[in-house]
């Protein structure tokens, strides 16, 4: 295993922090994961709920 991305396990917990709000674990989906499935829901409903962590990825990872 060369990163914790490797590892199958990572994911579930980050997306789990993520849902709760935690910012480093948003900051970290949205770096890490950002091709993931679940990823801009997930940053999406935090950012609904006024997480500025969620926002400011949305806007820096996000643009159209």
């Amino acid at each position: 295993m060369r990163h914790y991305r490797d590892n199958p396990q990572t994911l579930p917990i980050i997306q789990q922090q993520a849902h709760q709000g935690h910012s480093v674990a948003i900051e970290q989906l949205a770096e890490h994961y950002r091709d993931k499935p679940q990823t801009l829901a997930i940053i999406q409903q935090q950012a609904h709920q006024g997480n500025e962590e969620a926002i400011r990825q949305l806007a820096k990872h996000y643009q159209t």
